[in-house]
Parts: C-alpha cells; sequence; structure tokens
C-alpha cells in the first residue's frame, strides 16, 4: 500500500479515508502495464465498459473476474479489490 500511496502522492491515510480503493487500485495498475481499459478488457474476456465500471466504481467485478485481474497482475485480489472485502468497514 505505500508504493501505491508513493506513487499517487498520497498519503496512507488518503486510502483509509476513501470508498473508491479498488477504483484506484485497478487504475494504477493499468497504468503501470502501460494498457489501456479496452486492452484490458481484451485481455480479460470482457468488454471496456465493464472495466470503465470497475474502475468508476458503479459495480464490483463477480469473484471469478476477481481472480482473473489477479492472475493477470499477479497481485492478491484483495488488494486490488479492497472495497469489495470491506477491510475498512
Amino acid at each position: 500500500m505505500i508504493k501505491i500511496a508513493d506513487a499517487l502522492d498520497v498519503s496512507l491515510d488518503y486510502f483509509r479515508k476513501r470508498d473508491d480503493w479498488m477504483t484506484t487500485r485497478l487504475k494504477v495498475l493499468r497504468a503501470e502495464h502501460d494498457l489501456t481499459q479496452a486492452e484490458l478488457a481484451e485481455a480479460l474476456g470482457t468488454t471496456q465498459k465493464v472495466i470503465s465500471s470497475w474502475e468508476t466504481g458503479r459495480v464490483n467485478p463477480r469473484p471469478a473476474m476477481m481472480q482473473k485481474v489477479e492472475d493477470f497482475f499477479q497481485v492478491p485480489k484483495e488488494e486490488i479489490f479492497f472495497t469489495a472485502f470491506n477491510h475498512f468497514n
């Protein structure tokens, strides 16, 4: 989490106070891999609209898709989809 906060130039408290952890983390991972929403969608077998809805927090991915994202980025899904697991609630 510290690396992400440093990359975004924010404190760790920023994430503890926000409910959009997933949207921020997913965007950061996508940017770190130099991917567009469309490219990530294609790699995961979904649509750009779905990726956008995750990144804007409109919906959370289903567990099977969370696993695909974890496998793709090689980052634990709990770290990517933090709010979906209700760590701060």
